[in-house]
């Protein structure tokens, strides 16, 4: 493709689609894997209270396993701690469905309640 002889709505629509498609890629990268392949699961206790908060617990060996002490407290309903003091105001501005992935992670007590 000769760049030159595009007129200048056709680069800027090619820029805004390689942003696009750069931006797809960087997600699929930092995006967290489906652990059902145990070698590429990091099990910390963020990721291990999203696999609790998500039900896993009692589907998932592995997270059975690695995420005991999330797992014992949602099995036991002992919330899982809030880790900010903000969490209950934004959960009850729909931001546990609006934003799951920081939500439930750090908001789980309050979005357990919305």
């Amino acid at each position: 493709m000769d760049w030159t002889k595009l007129s200048t709505k056709q680069k800027i629509l090619f820029i805004i689609l390689a942003i696009i498609v750069v931006t797809g890629v960087v997600l699929a990268i930092v995006y967290i894997p489906n652990h059902t392949d145990n070698d590429t699961v990091i099990y910390t206790s963020d990721t291990c209270r999203l696999f609790a908060s998500e039900g896993k617990c009692t589907t998932d060996d592995n997270v059975m396993k690695n995420c005991a002490t999330s797992c014992s407290k949602i099995s036991q309903s002992i919330p899982i701690d809030d880790t900010d003091k903000s969490c209950q105001a934004w959960a009850s501005a729909g931001e546990c469905s609006k934003n799951p992935g920081y939500m439930l992670l750090n908001c789980a007590t309050s979005c357990a309640n919305y």
